[in-house]
């Protein structure tokens, strides 16, 4: 109930607030009228009297300004449509709700309810206020709901990458960005609210995080992987056992900082890598079939293979003739600047070892060397040479070595054990004195030299 006091308001006033009749009054009088404010908003509205078509100068009159009490639900989907409840008091004629910047006419309305439905948005704490009559409300925060990610279609890419991958899910609002194992992924091909679709970047590893961001807020990393490396060649497939080779290795998926070994030892790479193609050189190694294999990303391929040139019985008998004992000083028949010098690389098996009864070495034949390990792990080798009555002009001497470069030679300490055969024959048996025995992989060396 309003009440204005004045003079002169006559005898059947009536009274206009904002341009609009208020209706009928409560009550009137010369300096008193009394009258029930109609349902309105706004503020400074001019207020008249008016009697007998004499009209009063205005007074300002004002609605109360917009309050709100609540909201419910504070947060919602980022594809909008989420119906919000908001309760308060004087929300007038004709409210206009803004949540973050964007105006909402609201679905129902009275003064101290409205129904509105939010917009498309993201992020967290968005202003929700409401405006009556230029009257604006005090604020209550809206936030939108983080993005989810339910699936990843294909879940694995070639290192090489390109690979359009689609990405289904909720929440990823206006402008989303998407990392992979920290790393954004550029440009999308598209985006909605409930689909991703972008173009896998080049890339290596398993399990990697990729994660949807939209205005600040991250999904749930899902894991995204990219394919092992495959190897399809080698070539050459064999090289000589003081390293150096430089080996081309074809196949796929190798990465962006591939790793070979060649027999458990690290393969320099000989120049930059491709998801394609790797060239590496070949370190020091011997023994045959040494496997091969490139791990990109903690990834390991398959195995190809890789054999160190070794001389053979056959090469042996080529360059010294055992039975005859081809031993010209100076001689060099393989062209190798080795003066009647042998050395050879023997893998040893131990299944080999026999108790140390040597009358089981294998094969027992003129020339050709047995390499076996004693009771007690020690190496021992064996072989038949001229005895030293029939050839004085000739010395046998044996080194063993644990390494593969062409030093670090050691003789026994310990003379030979000795088999005499017949008047031109005499077997003999070398054993490595090296402590711990297990040092040696096997490699020995015989040296024929004239005798002095």
């Amino acid at each position: 109930m309003i009440t204005l006091t004045g003079s002169n308001f006559g005898l059947s006033p009536s009274v206009s607030l904002g341009g609009t009749s208020v209706g009928a009054l409560l009550g009137s009088s010369h300096n008193l009228i009394t009258f029930t404010a109609p349902p309105g908003q706004g503020t400074n509205l001019p207020l008249v009297v008016t009697a007998a078509g004499q009209s009063s100068p205005p007074v300002s009159f004002s609605y109360g300004a917009p309050a709100i009490t609540s909201i419910s639900p504070a947060n919602g989907t980022t594809a909008g449509g989420t119906r919000i409840t908001i309760h308060g008091s004087n929300f007038g004629l004709s409210p206009v709700v803004r949540l973050n910047g964007a105006n909402l006419t609201p679905v129902s309305a009275s003064h101290n309810l409205l129904l509105v439905d939010s917009p498309p948005g993201e992020g967290v704490a968005k202003p929700l206020t409401v405006e009556v009559g230029g009257q604006v409300s005090n604020e209550f925060l809206f936030s939108y709901d983080p993005p989810q990610v339910a699936s990843v279609s294909p879940s694995s890419a070639p290192t090489a990458g390109g690979s359009v991958i689609t990405l289904t899910g909720s929440n990823f609002g206006l402008a989303p960005s998407v990392s992979l194992g920290g790393t954004s992924v550029g440009n999308l091909l598209g985006s909605s609210h409930n689909l991703i679709t972008f173009t896998a970047p080049p890339g290596q590893g398993t399990n990697l995080p990729l994660v949807v961001t939209a205005a600040g807020q991250s999904s749930p990393p899902v894991s995204f992987s990219y394919a092992a490396p495959q190897l399809t060649s080698i070539q050459p497939d064999h090289g000589p056992v003081s390293g150096g080779t430089v080996i081309t290795l074809t196949g796929s998926n190798f990465g962006l900082s591939p790793s070979v070994t060649i027999g458990g030892k690290t393969a320099p790479l000989a120049a930059p890598a491709t998801h394609g193609l790797v060239l590496c050189t070949a370190p020091a190694g011997s023994g045959q079939n040494r496997p091969v294999v490139v791990t990109t990303g903690g990834q390991v391929s398959n195995t190809l293979f890789f054999s160190y040139d070794t001389s053979s019985f056959e090469d042996w008998s080529a360059s010294i003739q055992w039975n005859g004992l081809d031993s010209s000083p100076g001689a060099d028949p393989r062209g190798t600047g080795w003066v009647n010098l042998l050395a050879y690389g023997f893998g040893v098996d131990p299944l080999t070892v026999h108790g140390g009864e040597i009358a089981l070495r294998n094969p027992r034949v003129h020339g050709k060397p047995a390499l076996s390990r004693d009771p007690e792990g020690r190496l021992r080798l064996s072989f038949w040479r001229r005895r030293a009555e029939v050839h004085p002009d000739l010395v046998y001497q044996v080194q063993f070595s644990n390494t593969i470069e062409t030093g670090g030679w050691e003789s026994p300490a310990s003379p030979p054990q000795i088999e005499f055969v017949d008047d031109v024959w005499e077997f003999c048996t070398f054993t490595d004195d090296a402590t711990p025995p297990e040092k040696r992989f096997g490699r020995a060396k015989v040296e024929i030299l004239p005798a002095p």
